[in-house]
């Protein structure tokens, strides 16, 4: 799986319209749903104002949970990512050594490995590259 996740990862960065936005945070979203086995991924971007972080993009198996998931906002301190899924892990994204959003991946059969932990981490490096 690592090996498959990687050339995911990479075919998402060639595939990307760096001059969308929109279908950046789409394209990484639904990569880190592939990548991490996941039913959902969020990407959230800080509000101009820092008081939190706002869904901007959504990828979900399931129409609903992507409804849901679309009108998410969390506060700046948030810890957790509010869901009905059991298992969340948050990757930060940064630039300049400073949060800029998250890039949250859900899903409720099992936990997270620490591979597919590494993996949103991953990614979301990733983004916060393409998004300067």
């Amino acid at each position: 799986m690592p090996g498959e996740a990687l050339r995911a990862l990479v075919d998402a960065l060639q595939e990307t319209d760096f001059d969308s936005t929109r279908e950046t945070l789409d394209a990484f979203a639904a990569v880190a749903v592939e990548i991490c086995a996941a039913d959902a991924a969020v990407v959230r971007l800080a509000e101009p104002d820092g008081s939190g972080l706002s869904a901007r993009a959504v990828y979900a198996d399931s129409p609903s949970l992507a409804a849901e998931l679309a009108g998410s906002r969390v506060s700046a301190d948030a810890d957790v990512t509010p869901s009905r899924l059991a298992f969340s892990v948050s990757a930060p994204i940064e630039a300049d050594g400073e949060a800029i959003g998250s890039l949250d991946v859900l899903r409720d059969r099992l936990p997270f490995s620490e591979s597919e932990h590494v993996l949103a981490r991953l990614a979301a490096a990733e983004l916060a590259i393409v998004l300067r």
